[in-house]
């Protein structure tokens, strides 16, 4: 089964890209849109990748998400209101999330692109680890247990214990109150140990303080996002991209995907192209991402945060039988 899972993702992916080709044509995209990930934001090689995203459109108009680990085996399960590589912003009902080994990672319920309700999180062998409550503007840590099911903290009392992917390889642990970190935390990675201060949920003091004030996110509670949303942005797209004359010339079509970080402020930077078509289009792709309005900056326990982010940009020339200086020329998100 896991074998025919994984030949039938393949074949998905071939099948998507014919089905971009032929959209050229016909102006309309594919049902389906498969993409290799390298992590939730960003796109990868086929030998990079570290999963395999599949965005297949559905009747209500929305967008089942399913992504699969390169042996085939279930990743994660969603939906969503956009066909983008980065689904979040969309995302509306529960999302399920699964480790290698099959067993449940986490339970999580959005509504327009933000966590709602309790989150659940899971250890790697299947037991319970936390249940986390999220409001628009808070997350209070709720429930708290160790691998083996004892109960570490209740009712947003006691101590907690965060952990990377459900293991102990490298993880964090301190007290918790009225909901909040409180008070010092220890983090354990291989032989170090590191001291962290938090008050109320915020880190005030530590070794890591510098480091995790001025971190890269790449997972967070509310994702960044253009003023007025993907409509807006795609119109701006829309409006500022100029098709370059040598693209035109050689009827270079396709899509170009960008990569770059979204700052506390909203601003753009570290801007670089993640997948090009070349003959200007990934020049001009960073141009007018650089010129961008200011964008609504993620957001971690309410909090402004730098967020790693990725866009594909599409290139489409719309008259495929006229002489190349008269073709017209449109660009989408």
């Amino acid at each position: 089964m896991v074998k025919y899972i994984y030949l039938t993702i393949l074949w998905a992916l071939s099948s998507t890209a014919i089905a971009q080709s032929n959209s050229r044509k016909t102006e309309k995209r594919p049902d389906s849109v498969g993409y290799y990930m390298l992590d939730e934001t960003t796109m990868a090689s086929e030998q990079d990748a570290k999963f395999v995203r599949l965005l297949i459109k559905t009747d209500s108009n929305m967008f089942r998400v399913n992504d699969y680990y390169m042996d085939g085996t279930l990743k994660l399960t969603a939906k969503t209101t956009v066909d983008s590589l980065n689904f979040f912003p969309g995302a509306r009902s529960i999302c399920y999330e699964y480790y290698p080994n099959g067993k449940r990672k986490s339970i999580r319920n959005f509504e327009k692109g933000v966590i709602v309700g309790d989150a659940v999180t899971y250890y790697s062998n299947g037991s319970l680890h936390t249940i986390q409550n999220h409001s628009l503007k808070d997350i209070y840590l709720k429930q708290c247990l160790d691998t083996a099911g004892n109960i570490l903290a209740n009712n947003g009392n006691g101590k907690w214990l965060k952990t990377s992917d459900g293991n102990l390889e490298g993880y964090m642990e301190g007290p918790v109150l009225n909901g909040k970190e409180e008070g010092e935390w220890k983090r354990y990675i291989a032989d170090t140990v590191y001291t962290i201060v938090y008050k109320q949920g915020q880190i005030i003091s530590g070794e890591e303080f510098l480091k995790i004030k001025d971190s890269v996110f790449e997972k967070v509670d509310v994702s960044p996002s253009f003023p007025g949303g993907d409509s807006a942005f795609g119109k701006y797209l829309s409006r500022n991209i100029r098709y370059p004359a040598r693209a035109r010339e050689n009827n270079v079509q396709g899509r170009v995907v960008i990569t770059f970080i979204v700052e506390k402020d909203g601003t753009i930077t570290n801007i670089r192209v993640l997948r090009g078509l070349g003959s200007g289009l990934d020049e001009e792709s960073v141009r007018v991402l650089a010129e961008s309005p200011k964008w609504k900056p993620g957001l971690s326990k309410g909090k402004p945060v730098r967020v790693q982010y990725s866009v594909p940009i599409s290139y489409a020339l719309q008259t495929e039988n006229a002489p190349a200086n008269n073709r017209k020329s449109r660009s989408r998100y």
